[in-house]
């Protein structure tokens, strides 16, 4: 979805509204299905507990940035994550 909004070069405040509902609906099925295949444990909660500082940190560095990025910066910033993460699904099964 990332690489079709970038492929579209619709500016910033058009790709915003098309991958928050994608996001937000992939996190809500994702949820769903750890819920009825009963995922949730007591360590998971605490390890999300734990990693909840980070999201924290995480959205309030994404909504300063996102109003001092211009088009060409977000869309640089987007492709840069997406390397980084394509990358690290490469690097995973040599680390693990």
């Amino acid at each position: 979805m990332t690489i079709w909004v970038q492929l579209r070069d619709w500016p910033k405040d058009v790709q915003r509204p098309v991958f928050q509902p994608v996001i937000f609906s992939t996190m809500a099925m994702t949820v769903a299905a750890n819920a009825v295949s009963g995922a949730f444990t007591v360590d998971v909660l605490k390890l999300f507990l734990l990693g909840l500082p980070a999201l924290g940190a995480g959205l309030w560095l994404g909504m300063r940035l996102y109003g001092r990025l211009d088009d060409v910066a977000f869309r640089k910033a987007i492709l840069v994550l997406l390397l980084f993460s394509g990358v690290s699904l490469l690097l995973t099964p040599i680390l693990a």
